[in-house]
């Protein structure tokens, strides 16, 4: 998009704010905001503006990597159950993306106000994810900080067998070749704590089974933990505390998810076939 047109664009989406949004993060120049859209037919979307200079070189970084693959290079937006992204503009002072806005909230938020998920939620919400992250592998990708901020609803306020989920948050996705430790700390597998490893499949299922745990439990599995030591000195030492009233497909999938040697975690294909979808 040539420069002038970018600036104007960014002028004509400034002018339209309905409201701050999401959050405005002035240590690294990082705001978003909720607009109208002149064209698009779902009208509402979000805006991730990202002011420019050297001291944000890293977070510049970042949004154009998730343009790249939501967008321009791999397209990932393609898929239903990862977030739509509408344009991208770069002016000379920020860089913008523009997304479908998700007025269902994220899951962090959802299960701390209204509960953890129901069995059929949490299945739709594993059919969903790992949908999004069978997609993404297949490319040769991951998307690196799988966690429930990172997973929205299009709407909660239809019946829960209607429910979307939606995995967002591209800024860390990467090829396999590229060697990236990401992620958060509650949510990131233990080679990636203990061990100078980078993200692959293997950790996003960890952390894909992470969020699971937590949305049907409403805690972070194996405790918190300060430091990424601690997490994982916790997380090896530690037994996951099933309930016995969750149905034996759920807690043989989460002790795999949840495995401490990558090598012993399911795919996102494997999940899709196994029993805990299959056997409702």
């Amino acid at each position: 998009m040539a420069a002038t047109t970018a600036q104007a664009t960014y002028d004509a989406y400034m002018s339209n704010v309905i409201r701050k949004f999401g959050f405005a993060r002035r240590a690294i120049g990082r705001f978003m905001v909720l607009a109208h859209h002149p064209t698009w037919s779902e009208k509402k979307v979000v805006i991730k503006v990202q002011e420019k200079g050297f001291k944000y070189t890293t977070q510049c970084k970042e949004i154009r990597n998730e343009i790249d693959r939501l967008l321009t290079v791999d397209q990932l937006s393609a898929h239903p159950n990862i977030s739509k992204a509408v344009e991208s503009f770069e002016t000379s002072t920020h860089i913008g993306l523009v997304l479908e806005y998700l007025p269902g909230g994220d899951v962090l938020t959802h299960i701390t106000v209204a509960g953890v998920l129901s069995m059929a939620a949490a299945r739709i919400f594993t059919k969903h994810v790992c949908s999004a992250l069978d997609f993404v592998h297949s490319k040769g990708l991951y998307h690196g900080d799988v966690k429930p901020d990172n997973v929205m609803l299009r709407s909660s306020s239809e019946p829960e067998e209607n429910w979307e989920f939606v995995l967002v948050d591209w800024e860390f996705c990467s090829p396999l070749s590229e060697w990236k430790r990401c992620g958060s700390i509650f949510w990131a597998a233990p080679e990636l704590l203990d061990n100078d490893l980078g993200a692959t499949p293997a950790s996003d299922m960890w952390s894909f089974g992470a969020t699971l745990f937590a949305c049907v439990d409403g805690r972070i599995p194996f405790g918190e933990g300060k430091t990424c030591t601690e997490k994982a000195q916790a997380i090896h030492a530690g037994t996951l505390p099933l309930r016995q009233k969750w149905p034996t497909p759920l807690k043989m999938l989460l002790v795999s998810c949840l495995a401490n040697s990558k090598l012993e975690r399911p795919t996102a294909r494997e999940v899709m076939d196994g029993p805990w979808l299959l056997n409702q």
